[in-house]
């Protein structure tokens, strides 16, 4: 296996890519469900700890884009519908967005909050935004609402990708499994 891109086949580091970020984004989605019985200093210590995963998510996908606007994309299947590649180009870029506007949002929220974002106590995230309740509420339900659209189309993606395994018997699983 090639550490770039093929038309048939997707490199290492993409394949590295992917499922660093498949990882973060589920601790993410288990942390995000498990602070909610939390209290005290152990809640802040959580939420320092997903800040932090946030912006690391934020930074590797920015990498991320870099490497795939500089690499070969795998070619889709040529026995698949119209319509399955074009919803296929849609939703990959679609999960860019929400991988990019989550981070961002929470970003947003926790300055207009009044809190620094600090990744891992490293460095100081640049200032984006004043302190501002009404702006840190609009931030709050942006990233509440991004989050149920991420979930959702990481399941739709999870699903897609097995019917074509087990339905369509394609390779396109395959092409991004180590």
């Amino acid at each position: 296996m090639s550490w770039r891109n093929t038309d048939n086949n997707y490199g290492r580091i993409s394949r590295i890519f992917h499922w660093v970020l498949f990882g973060l984004i589920a601790l993410m989605i288990v942390g995000a469900l498990s602070t909610a019985d939390i209290k005290g200093p152990e809640k802040a210590d959580l939420i320092q700890t997903h800040k932090s995963l946030g912006a690391t998510i934020l930074l590797l996908v920015g990498l991320r884009l870099l490497w795939r606007f500089f690499n070969t994309v795998p070619s889709q299947p040529a026995q698949a519908p119209v319509w399955m590649r074009a919803l296929a180009v849609v939703s990959h870029y679609a999960l860019y967005l929400l991988m990019l506007a989550q981070p961002v949002s929470g970003i947003l929220m926790s300055q207009a909050e009044g809190h620094a974002v600090e990744p891992f106590g490293l460095f100081a995230w640049p200032t984006w935004v004043a302190p501002d309740k009404a702006q840190a509420e609009l931030y709050e339900n942006i990233h509440g609402a991004v989050w149920i659209a991420l979930v959702t189309l990481v399941a739709v993606h999870i699903i897609a990708a097995l019917y074509h395994h087990w339905g369509r018997k394609d390779d396109v699983l395959r092409r991004i499994l180590f």
